[in-house]
């Protein structure tokens, strides 16, 4: 007769018992945040990005991974592929969060979006809704929200690549389909014109991206300084650039 090998009860126990520790963990985190943003705290996304916590770290890793399984594996403004890097898809607050601190925590102005979007974005207030203790509802939204909006009803795409070009064009099919591709597709299309045009740019941002596909990268700051100063460049020379010649529109009919 074969006997089964089971794990020692005291074994399963521990690890049950270790479980549910960090779970209560996590949500006294959870409630404690939520607490600071009703009180209009400006730290609170900062308190959650906290490397040094592992409370901090665990759930908002947590909040990423459910925000892109709801989202799919695409950027939430420019539709291109996301890395699977925490670095490379940072969590969008679609209201920024500099202008609306109550609504860091809100499920519905959290989504995913690639780095390039993130940063030319920015802390733009698109709606201007100055303050508000409740969120603004999807009629109130004269911009495209991730979360409220369908992209093909408000955005027309088209990706072309080859094995040494590529073609981007994004045409909006509404008024908030048009302020997205005005104020940050044309943008995101732009920066991707500087890139092909200086070379070496196009070396130093691919070697950013190497290690942001690294599994499990722990943060660099010091990365992380060195993109924010080429990102600031990036947007200078795009400012300082006609936005039409970074930005193809589709015809009228396809």
């Amino acid at each position: 007769m074969t006997s089964q090998t089971t794990k020692p009860r005291t074994l399963t126990n521990s690890t049950t018992l270790k479980h549910n520790t960090k779970r209560h963990e996590r949500l006294s985190l959870l409630r404690e945040l939520r607490q600071a943003t009703k009180a209009h705290e400006t730290d609170v996304w900062e308190r959650l990005s906290d490397i040094k916590n592992t409370r901090s770290k665990e759930l908002k890793a947590m909040l990423r991974k459910s925000l892109k399984a709801r989202q799919g594996p695409r950027c939430c403004y420019c539709k291109r592929w996301l890395l699977n890097s925490a670095h490379a898809s940072p969590i969008e607050h679609i209201l920024p969060r500099h202008y609306y601190p109550q609504f860091a925590l809100r499920a519905r102005n959290l989504a995913i979006a690639c780095n390039d979007c993130n940063a030319l974005k920015t802390d733009d207030d698109w709606g201007s809704f100055g303050p508000h203790l409740s969120y603004p509802s999807p009629s109130a939204m004269i911009f495209f929200h991730p979360r409220y909006h369908s992209y093909d009803e408000h955005v027309r795409y088209l990706r072309i690549e080859t094995n040494r070009q590529e073609l981007v064009t994004y045409q909006g099919l509404t008024p908030q389909g048009r302020h997205l591709c005005s104020e940050l597709l044309s943008k995101v299309v732009g920066k991707q014109n500087l890139r092909r045009n200086y070379p070496q740019l196009t070396h130093w941002l691919q070697t950013i991206d190497e290690f942001d596909t690294e599994h499990q990268s722990q943060p660099r700051p010091a990365l992380e300084v060195f993109r924010e100063a080429m990102d600031k460049i990036l947007a200078e020379r795009l400012h300082d650039s006609d936005k039409a010649s970074a930005f193809w529109l589709l015809p009228d009919r396809m």
